[in-house]
């Protein structure tokens, strides 16, 4: 299909994840993947290397007064694999430390000093505060480390549980994979049946809807393409397909194309509808049907920032995060097509934050600084049963901006995303790190 057919518009939109390119050899480096803690006194601290490193790296965990804390070295397992399924392989090296002597509250600094592309001396730290383990557990990591790092994660087992989760890597200007997480053992493979791809592009969403809450409709496209005749600028792509349930599984392309407005999309989704606003731009909403069937829904009643988003109980949430001032919650009432103004989220201001939905909450976290030199990692609950939020824990990985996202009944799945990392000693640096690590949460 020609791209002309799908083009809406070439716009300049802030923040887009970046496209890596993959026709490079990829710098030597290394970075602290996770922070987990383990007990009363202890953490785990993942590190993430090139095989290409040369010479070693030095992690030290420092207190507030300087002192060392001693590191011991644990051992990786190795993946359980019973279907004997062809693994694929890291194009990294994975080595877990046990760090012991911690005190509840206090925070540490986590310091990495490493030789970047094995010329540049580089020492990046990550600030942890010690509080009591959470339900969090580690996956396997994403086996790539090029391409693009974000993607619209769904639960294709029929459950809806998160046993298998799809999602779409974009690799080049050429290629896209799906791939399939396997939770029952662990490990990532390309999809055995995936979908028809469309012109490969960064940012292409996906999602299910349920008709008449049984039959399962799978969507998928939108996005953006780069070109050489406009720089710095994104081409949005309009056109979105479907595929229809068993028996049949037709592949269906939605026409007209996709009618919402131009720029970077951020969704929820009801059992039967999904919901499309645009970040940073009109706050027009557009609804697709299981169907897909199309229409205009009541706007967002305030103009957007970057929008983070949930749904509990067939209600959309969306956290309208601005310049200067407290992210709006707003919940959306499908039925009455109506906004309703809720409590504000009580953290810390921020852009790129991500939201999700486990049972009867929502939770709302992570982000960048408006100055994009601080990443956040923490996360709060909002409860709409008392339109309360609190806080609950900090995301134990790396990702901190564009982190996916996928929300089940009993756990949600975050992985992903760029990491922006401050360099020690020199000011005003930061570098933004894919990030390939998975994670369970389980309130």
């Amino acid at each position: 299909m020609g791209i002309v057919a799908c083009v809406i518009g070439c716009r300049t939109t802030p923040e887009v994840a970046p496209i890596l390119d993959v026709g490079v050899v990829r710098p030597a480096q290394a970075a602290i993947v996770s922070v987990l803690p383990v007990g009363s006194d202890a953490a785990e601290v993942q590190i993430k290397d090139s095989p290409n490193l040369k010479s070693s790296y030095q992690l030290t965990v420092l207190t507030a007064s300087g002192a060392a804390l001693p590191l011991t070295p644990i051992t990786e397992p190795v993946p359980a694999n019973p279907f004997n399924l062809p693994v694929l392989l890291y194009p990294y090296r994975l080595t877990r430390y046990r760090v012991s002597g911690l005190t509840g509250s206090q925070t540490y600094r986590f310091r990495l000093n490493f030789r970047y592309n094995n010329t540049d001396t580089l020492t990046v730290e990550r600030a942890y505060v010690h509080r009591p383990a959470a339900n969090w557990t580690r996956l396997a990591h994403l086996p790539f480390d090029t391409g693009d790092f974000t993607g619209s994660p769904v639960a294709l087992d029929e459950a809806r549980s998160g046993d298998i989760v799809s999602l779409f890597r974009y690799v080049d200007e050429n290629t896209m994979t799906p791939l399939v997480y396997y939770r029952s053992i662990d490990l990532w493979q390309n999809e055995p049946n995936p979908p028809p791809l469309p012109t490969p592009r960064p940012g292409m969403v996906q999602f299910v809807l349920y008709y008449q809450n049984s039959d399962r409709y799978r969507f998928w496209g939108l996005g953006y393409q780069t070109s050489d005749l406009f720089p710095g600028k994104y081409v949005y792509l309009r056109d979105l397909y479907l595929r229809t349930p068993p028996p049949y599984s037709q592949l269906n392309m939605i026409l007209p194309s996709y009618l919402g407005e131009v720029g970077e999309t951020a969704f929820f989704t009801t059992t039967d509808q999904a919901f499309f606003l645009t970040q940073n731009r009109s706050p027009a909403m557009f609804a697709i049907t299981a169907v897909g069937g199309q229409r205009a829904c009541q706007p967002l009643p305030e103009p957007p920032g970057t929008l983070a988003t949930f749904s509990v109980d067939s209600v959309g949430y969306v956290v309208n995060q601005t310049d200067n001032e407290a992210p709006h919650l707003w919940a959306y009432d499908a039925h009455l097509d109506r906004w309703s103004r809720k409590a504000d989220f009580p953290g810390q201001v921020r852009s790129r934050g991500v939201g999700f939905a486990v049972g009867s909450k929502g939770y709302f976290g992570l982000g960048i600084s408006l100055q994009q030199e601080k990443g956040y990692r923490d996360i709060w609950e909002y409860d709409p049963a008392n339109n309360q939020w609190q806080y609950v824990t900090d995301y134990p990985g790396q990702g901190q901006r564009y982190v996916m996202a996928l929300s089940t009944p009993k756990r949600a799945f975050l992985g992903l995303g760029y990491e922006t990392q401050p360099v020690v000693a020199r000011d005003a640096v930061t570098r933004q790190v894919g990030c390939t690590d998975f994670w369970l949460f389980t309130p």
